[in-house]
Parts: C-alpha cells; sequence; structure tokens
C-alpha cells in the first residue's frame, strides 16, 4: 500500500514547483523524493510509521538539495525569510498547516544546501579568493547549516555542521572558534546521549586549544597561552585522560610565569595535582596517590610564594587526604599542619579547627597522645577565634557551634591531663571548656534556639541558667504539637530544676508533665522512667512490666510499698537475666521482698 500509494505521488509532485526549481538532471529522482516528504509528513501526522517509506527523509532532503537550481535555492531561502511569500517553497513547506510537507523539511533542506555549499571544493579554487577567504566562506556555511539543522529538530546533522566549521576554522587560521563550535558539537551529542562521539568533539576542541596555545606562545602572549593550555587540560580531563592533562598544566604553568603571572602558574600547578589525583583514583596503584600529594606540595608551595594562603591551604588539605591514601601519615601530618597553620593566616579559623583536629586524630591512630592533646589544644585556640569572628572573613558556620567546638577540644585535652595525672591542666582546661559552652548557650540565645541554648549551659554546669531556655523550648514545642521533642525538654527541665537546688515539687512536675506527653505518644519506657524520675512510682511500675522491663518495675513497685507485686517482678527479672552476678543479686532482693510481701500480710 505504501509503494502503490508512493509510485501514484512521485508524477505529481514534481508539478507542485515551478519547472526551473530543480535541474532536470534526475527527475525521477526528484519525484521519488518529494513523494517520500509527503509520505513520511502524512504518516507523521497519524502518528504512524515511516519504516516503509523509501527513499528516508534524510535521504530525500539530499537528493533535493543537490538538484535545486540556483534559481530554487533563491526561492527556498527566500521563504524561510518571508513564510508569507509567493513561492512553492513557502505555500508548502512553510506553513504548519502545509498539507504536504513539514515545516522542518524546509529548514533542513535549506541546511543540507548550506552544508553542500561549504563542503564544495570550488570554492578554494576561486580566482577572487585566498584559501584563507574560502575556507572563512566555508565555517559561516557551516554554521548557518547547524542553525537550521537546530530548528529543524536535527541534532545530529547539527553537530556534524559544527564539525564542519570548526576544520573550516582551522583552515582560516582560528583555532579559538574551531574550539568553540567543537564544543558545541559535544554538547550536542551529550545531549542525544552519544558520549563516544561526545567525547571525539571535547578531544578535537582540545586540540584546537593547544594550536592555539602554541600560536600565541610564538606571537609573545603567553598569559593568553596559559589560558588556553589550561582549557585543553580541562578538555583532557573531562575525557579521561589526566596524564595528558598534567603535562598541559605544566606547561601553562611555565607560560604564566614568562608573563609575569605567579598567582595563575599556581592555578596551574594545582590542576596538575588534581590530574595527578584523577590517575590514582582511576588507577590506585603503587606510588601514584605519592605522586598526587606531592603534586599538591608544590601548588601549595607556588600559592604560599604569591601571599594567597586561602589557596595555599586548601592544596595542603589535598596533599594531606593523598598523602594518606598513599599510606604516608608522616608526610600527611605535616601537610595538615602546614594547611592548619595557611588557614589561621587567611583568618579561616574554623576550617583551621577542623584541620587541627584531623591532626589530633591522626596522632591518636599513631599513638601519640601528647602530641594529639597539643592538636586539640590549638583546635580550641582558632574555634575561640572563630567564635568571636571578624570583618575579613566570614566564617561558615554560627559561633555557637565553634565555642561547641572549642569546648569538646578543651574537653579532650582536659582528658588526656587526666590520664596523666596532670590535674593543673585537667583543671585548666576543664574550666575553659565549661566557659565555652556557657558561651555558646549566650550565643544560641542570641540566636533565639533556646533547646541548643539548654544543651550548652547544661554541659557548662550552669543549670540554674538551663532552666529558663528550657522552658522556653518545652512550650514551644508544645504549641507546634512537636509532643515527643517537648516531653525531652520537660525532662530535661526536670534535670535542671534539681540540679539547680530548685524545690523537688518544681522538678516533679516538669517530670510528670514530660510522662503524661511520652504515653500519649505511646513511648512507654521514657514515659516509666519520667513517672518514677517524677516520684509517680504506682504510675512506673505498669510501664516498666509493659516494655518488658521487670527490674526497675520491681524498684517501682517496692517505693509503692506493694511488696508482693515487687516480689514477683524481681523473680522474673532473676529469671530473665543473663549475668550470674546480677541474677543472684536479684534473687537475694526478691527474697527479701517476699520476706517484706508476707510481715506485710501478717500486719494486715
Amino acid at each position: 500500500m505504501v509503494n502503490a500509494a508512493h509510485e501514484g505521488l512521485q508524477a505529481s509532485a514534481l508539478t507542485i514547483f515551478p519547472p526551473e526549481t530543480f535541474d532536470g538532471v534526475d527527475p525521477e529522482g526528484v519525484g521519488r523524493a518529494l513523494a517520500s516528504l509527503i509520505l513520511c509528513d502524512f504518516a507523521a501526522q497519524r502518528n504512524q510509521t515511516t519504516q516503509w517509506i523509501e527513499p528516508d527523509r534524510d535521504e530525500a532532503l539530499r537528493t533535493l538539495a543537490v538538484r535545486l537550481t540556483p534559481t530554487g535555492q533563491e526561492a527556498l531561502l527566500q521563504s524561510l525569510e518571508n513564510s508569507q511569500g509567493d513561492n512553492a517553497f513557502s505555500k508548502y513547506f512553510a506553513h504548519a498547516d502545509s498539507q504536504y510537507f513539514a515545516q522542518a523539511d524546509a529548514y533542513c533542506l535549506a541546511g543540507h544546501l548550506y552544508f553542500q555549499r561549504a563542503g564544495t571544493p570550488l570554492l578554494a579554487g576561486s580566482i577572487d579568493r585566498t584559501p584563507e577567504d574560502a575556507s572563512a566562506q566555508a565555517a559561516g556555511d557551516y554554521l548557518k547549516a547547524a542553525d537550521l539543522f537546530t530548528r529543524a529538530g536535527q541534532p545530529d546533522l547539527a553537530a556534524e555542521a559544527y564539525l564542519g566549521a570548526a576544520d573550516a576554522y582551522r583552515g582560516s587560521f582560528q583555532p579559538l572558534k574551531a574550539a568553540e563550535v567543537c564544543l558545541r558539537a559535544a554538547d550536542l551529542y551529550t545531549q542525544t546521549s552519544q558520549p563516544l562521539k561526545a567525547a571525539d568533539a571535547r578531544l578535537k576542541a582540545a586540540a584546537a586549544y593547544l594550536t592555539a596555545a602554541n600560536g600565541y606562545l610564538l606571537a609573545g602572549a603567553p598569559g593568553v597561552a596559559g589560558d588556553a593550555y589550561l582549557r585543553a587540560a580541562d578538555l583532557y580531563m573531562q575525557t579521561h585522560q589526566p596524564m595528558k592533562a598534567v603535562d598541559i598544566c605544566q606547561k601553562a604553568a611555565d607560560a604564566y610565569r614568562g608573563a609575569g603571572e605567579p598567582g595563575q602558574a599556581a592555578v596551574a600547578h594545582l590542576w596538575a595535582a588534581h590530574a595527578v589525583r584523577a590517575d590514582a583514583d582511576a588507577r590506585p596503584e603503587k606510588g601514584r596517590y605519592a605522586q598526587a600529594a606531592a603534586a599538591y606540595v608544590r601548588a601549595a608551595q607556588a600559592y604560599t610564594d604569591v601571599e594567597q594562603p586561602g589557596p595555599a591551604a586548601d592544596a595542603w588539605l589535598w596533599a594531606a587526604l593523598a598523602s594518606t591514601r598513599a599510606r604516608e601519615p608522616r608526610k600527611a601530618l605535616a601537610a595538615y599542619q602546614q594547611a592548619a597553620e595557611a588557614n589561621t593566616k587567611a583568618g579561616r579559623h574554623g576550617l583551621a579547627g577542623d584541620v587541627w583536629r584531623s591532626v589530633a586524630d591522626l596522632y591518636t591512630e599513631l599513638g601519640d597522645p601528647k602530641l594529639a592533646s597539643d592538636a586539640n589544644d590549638n583546635a580550641a585556640t582558632v574555634y575561640r577565634w572563630a567564635a568571636i569572628g571578624g570583618t575579613e572573613v566570614r566564617q561558615p558556620l554560627p559561633a555557637a557551634h565553634y565555642y561547641l567546638m572549642a569546648a569538646e577540644a578543651h574537653a579532650a585535652v582536659a582528658q588526656h591531663a587526666r590520664d596523666e595525672n596532670a590535674k593543673d591542666v585537667e583543671q585548666e582546661h576543664k574550666e575553659l571548656a565549661e566557659e565555652a559552652y556557657e558561651w555558646a548557650g549566650d550565643a544560641f540565645m542570641g540566636d533565639g534556639l533556646p533547646a541548643a541554648a539548654t544543651h550548652a549551659y547544661m554541659l557548662a554546669g550552669q543549670y540554674a541558667r538551663a532552666i529558663v531556655p528550657c522552658a522556653q523550648a518545652a512550650r514551644h514545642y508544645l504549641a507546634a504539637d512537636e509532643l515527643l521533642q517537648a516531653a525531652d525538654a520537660y525532662t530535661q527541665l526536670g534535670f535542671a530544676l534539681r540540679a539547680a537546688g530548685e524545690p523537688t515539687d518544681k522538678g516533679n512536675k516538669a517530670f510528670l508533665t514530660a510522662a503524661g506527653l511520652y504515653q500519649r505518644e505511646r513511648a512507654y519506657l521514657a514515659a516509666a522512667v519520667a513517672y518514677a524520675e517524677g516520684g509517680d512510682f504506682l504510675q512506673a511500675a505498669p510501664l516498666f512490666e509493659r516494655v518488658n522491663r521487670p527490674a526497675p518495675a520491681g524498684h517501682a513497685y517496692l517505693q509503692s510499698k506493694m511488696f508482693p507485686q515487687a516480689a514477683r517482678a524481681f523473680w522474673r527479672a532473676n529469671r530473665l537475666e543473663p549475668d550470674a552476678e546480677r541474677r543472684e543479686r536479684l534473687r537475694l532482693l526478691a527474697e527479701s521482698t517476699s520476706e517484706q510481701a508476707v510481715l506485710f500480710d501478717r500486719n494486715l
């Protein structure tokens, strides 16, 4: 049926266009091409397959582009500029509601026309054109073709045209423009899920950038050459050829130094180090990460030479990480310490503190607690600086968090001093930790975070100061219907009131409020504990039993003088206890409670 329709259209299709439109060399082929386009459009409108239509749409359009006369070519291009024009292309191609041809076919046909013009070798042999002029003309035609193919929804053809433009630009000694259009082609191949073609286009772009870089060096513009080298290196990284990128980055660094731009040379060294590390990630053989670490050290030193401590700190940190992967902990330590000092010099005290904590952890792993303690001491100092802040560098975290981290570092130093029986040092850093926790609480209050402030004040031992923010947090959670968080806050409030020496009934009230909220949310164990803390053992005991905690249930029953129930709970706990020593204690407790139960019955 398709073949019959095709044959029926071949003769009549030619009559749509004036005779001067086509060159008359192959009227049968032109008729077949036009018939195919008509059938393809009908099939598309009806969501039908076009697999039986021969020639297919692309071949048909290529055939027509070759057979167009200059008059036909002019009519086609005019129809694109003026879709209402009075020619066959405007009438049958350009209108969206065309009854014969798809509108996109006009764009695609014009794209083939420009593509063929660009590739015509006669251009280069024209008397009034140099080869460079001809290449520039071809590049322009390829770009027009790419634009038309894109408008026709043909990204593959557009990419092919961009690559043709790249070849033409190379012929006219414009390598940067060649690189640009290669990247356009790569983007189109990426969008159409053709990674191999995309990678090939990027490699062509990289080669063009290298050509440009070498040209700029010869022209005495080493700074611009360095930029082009880095663009090429980046593309080699994208195409998974890191070691080529390393060599090119070195050329970039040399070019920048020749241009008197040591800062940019440092950037090139860092790119080279990243490339070596990428190669190590891909092939983690012995020595690869050590090479990456050495490359990062060179980058860090280059940044140090130009007094850029922030980037130098980043490079030192990457060097430390690479040395760790290379199983060279001592080199990692040296790099970490350099990173910490560079961050401090850059005013990035929070980051410096993080690095000192990494140093402390590594010394701990190496079995050197004294140096680990010294590193924690340094961390505490710079964290406090970070909390204070400054006008030069904005710290990534709020002051309260840095006070917390300073407190933790001081606590670590105090712990080491306790282990070494250095009581004076222990007491000093314990007090410093408590002070930092208190300042964290103040900062959290300033930020409107009473729950966090409560936690910090409790860690500082400032229980009286924790009462107000804790109550605020509890009320906030209640208002937000976040009952479990409210229960936690009331529990903490109970402990704060108790530790601050407030009347017992105040603390008990907080615990019992928490218990009721826990029970409402079916957090029965937490409810039982809160009831017990609040002195309501009658409520606590059955909840302990409900969650299979017979021992605390027994103690709760005992507090309520419910001796028979307490005895039964202790005997059950005895049967369930796996530890022999604890099991024996529970047996004795069960026997004692059983005797009390007998005495209690007699007294009754």
